[in-house]
């Protein structure tokens, strides 16, 4: 005889997966002046010293909802709370926006000048409730930014979702340019499944670059049930560097 405590288990086990949704309609449902605070983390690392990054930028923001269009499209307006640098593109210097201006070396300074037009800006853009970026990160008075000032990387931070439903184990593939390299990136995305109230969707790709050379990457994101907006993401890319050991590039996303 079966001890009733795992009778129990099995009967609610077969009570939540009979409950569990078997298709999903991801869209975004976000309200008008709701605030989302986002942590971009991009970073390069050697296999041989994973601890210590060869490049790390951190960017703290945050995005408000300015208004919701009668096609359910999101305004937001975005502020860069914080930059920070270590051993990164600045001449390998490190660099905290958040730091006091007075206690910054002269180096630092410089860094400092040349990011404060960026700091003191207020951006905006536009996504849909599918996810699709409308419109790209612009100055709030309507001037485009520079590809080479981007913020981040807004088809790594938000995931466009299909216009169908989706099943646990469905595939759907999105494509876009990257302004900086005018490379394509392809995007394969799995629904996994979904625990604790949260969506767990893997990702594969591949970044065609213009002059003929390929890099595929992996990663996975987690996204709010009831919203869809990311929770969390990351995006790897291995590749090897002239003259230096195995190297991995990673893109980081959290959200909330």
């Amino acid at each position: 005889m079966k001890p009733l405590f795992l009778i129990a288990f099995y009967f609610v086990l077969l009570s939540s997966c009979n409950h569990a949704p078997k298709n999903i309609l991801l869209k975004l449902k976000y309200f008008k002046g709701q605030r989302i605070d986002v942590k971009y983390r991009s970073y390069i690392y050697s296999d041989d010293d994973i601890d210590r990054p060869l490049r790390n930028e951190y960017t703290r923001l945050g995005f408000t909802v300015d208004s919701v269009l009668a096609d359910s499209s999101y305004i937001f307006s975005a502020r860069i709370d914080y930059l920070r640098v270590k051993n990164g593109d600045f001449a390998g210097e490190e660099y905290s926006s958040d730091k006091d201006e007075a206690s910054m070396g002269p180096q630092e300074r410089q860094i400092h000048q040349m990011a404060k037009p960026l700091l003191d800006s207020v951006y905006t853009f536009t996504v849909n409730q599918q996810g699709k970026v409308i419109a790209p990160f612009a100055f709030k008075h309507g001037r485009g930014i520079p590809a080479q000032f981007a913020l981040i990387d807004l088809a790594v931070y938000q995931i466009a979702f299909p216009k169908e439903k989706l099943a646990i184990g469905d595939e759907w593939t999105t494509e876009n340019i990257v302004p900086q390299t005018k490379g394509k990136r392809i995007f394969t995305y799995t629904m996994q499944g979904i625990y604790d109230s949260a969506i767990q969707i893997m990702v594969k790709g591949t970044l065609q670059l213009p002059d003929g050379t390929s890099k595929d990457f992996t990663g996975s994101y987690t996204l709010d049930q009831e919203t869809n907006a990311v929770i969390s993401g990351k995006i790897e890319t291995d590749f090897k560097m002239q003259g230096s050991n195995h190297i991995k590039a990673v893109v980081s996303v959290e959200s909330h």
